[in-house]
Parts: structure tokens; C-alpha cells; sequence
């Protein structure tokens, strides 16, 4: 039927949606039933991340509240959610205790 779309297709003919779309990938049915579970502290923190609008340096160097976004956790390298959540030396830990991963 010309019109119905899958979530799938409806998510990739949206334009723009980069950061959401490099960490989301293919949304999948189940993304929404996964926020729901979470306490409301929690989803607001997953959707900031997810949707970029966390408070990493290079966000708060964006909008003029700071004049340098080197990374807190390790001072090596610029603080964005791809390198708090994939690269940061300072948080490979973290990541490790949380998701298994140091390195996703």
C-alpha cells in the first residue's frame, strides 16, 4: 500500500538526526518499551545522550557557557558523547563495570 512506511523507513527519510542516528542506528520496535523502563531521571539522562543535547564540553562550548571543551575525565581529547561513551581512557572503567565493554 503507497503511504504505510515501516518505523524504519519513516526514521530514514527524516532529514538531519545525525547524532541520534549514528548512536540509534535502525530505531527497532523495542526502543520505546526499553525508555519505559527506565526511572524518569534515567530516560531523561538516555535521551539527552541519544539526541546530543547532554552537557559534554563540546555542547557547552557550542552554546557559549565554556571556552574549552577538553574532556574532564581524562584532558586528552575534546568531551562529546562519542568519546565519553566509546573512547575516554578516563571512563574505560566505567564502561567496563557498566556494560561489559570498555570500548564499544
Amino acid at each position: 500500500m503507497e503511504g504505510n512506511f515501516t518505523i524504519n523507513e519513516e526514521w530514514d527519510k527524516l532529514e538531519g538526526l545525525r547524532h541520534s542516528k549514528k548512536f540509534l542506528g535502525a530505531i527497532g520496535a523495542c526502543f520505546p518499551n526499553k525508555i519505559n523502563r527506565l526511572s524518569r531521571r534515567q530516560a531523561r539522562y538516555a535521551l539527552a545522550a541519544i539526541t546530543g543535547h547532554f552537557g559534554t564540553g563540546s555542547m557547552l562550548l557550542k552554546i557559549g557557557i565554556i571556552d574549552d571543551p577538553t574532556c574532564r575525565a581524562c584532558n586528552e581529547d575534546v568531551e562529546s558523547m562519542e568519546h565519553l561513551l566509546c573512547e575516554c581512557d578516563g571512563l574505560a572503567r566505567k564502561r567496563l563495570d557498566l556494560l561489559g565493554v570498555a570500548y564499544p
